[in-house]
């Protein structure tokens, strides 16, 4: 995402603008989000694909839908939720989610298990990705 998020921003497609809150207290995680917004350029590129590949369109609006209906996440919920979901996936045996805290601290992230719950049924869950 974030290579894909690197070329749009260097096309002109979208702008970025980052908002930093400090540190997170719970998490240890620094606490900032990144907004993208998409510039005249990239609308027009959202609308020749839309004319163009409507099956893509449709299939990237869904996504961005389901995302919304998901729940009103913030952005640290979020991150946790990509690391669950990160370390669920490329774990090379079937791993649970109460393993998830004890994998997590491997790659430097401290994160609780009950941070992790929140992740796996609110989000990950209502997403349809695991």
């Amino acid at each position: 995402m974030d290579n894909t998020i690197g070329k749009c921003k260097a096309l002109g497609l979208v702008e970025q603008n980052r908002v930093g809150f400090g540190v997170d207290e719970e998490t240890g995680f620094e606490k900032k989000r990144f907004d993208y917004t998409l510039t005249a350029d990239g609308q027009e590129v959202l609308r020749d694909l839309e004319r163009r590949k409507p099956d893509e369109y449709k299939k990237i609006k869904g996504c961005l839908e389901k995302l919304s209906q998901a729940g009103d996440e913030d952005y640290v919920s979020l991150s946790i939720a990509a690391k669950t979901y990160h370390i669920l996936k490329e774990s090379d045996t079937a791993i649970r989610p109460d393993e998830v805290a004890n994998e997590a601290k491997q790659f430097g992230w401290d994160i609780s298990q009950g941070s992790i719950d929140k992740a796996v049924a609110f989000f990950l869950s209502e997403m349809g990705m695991i």
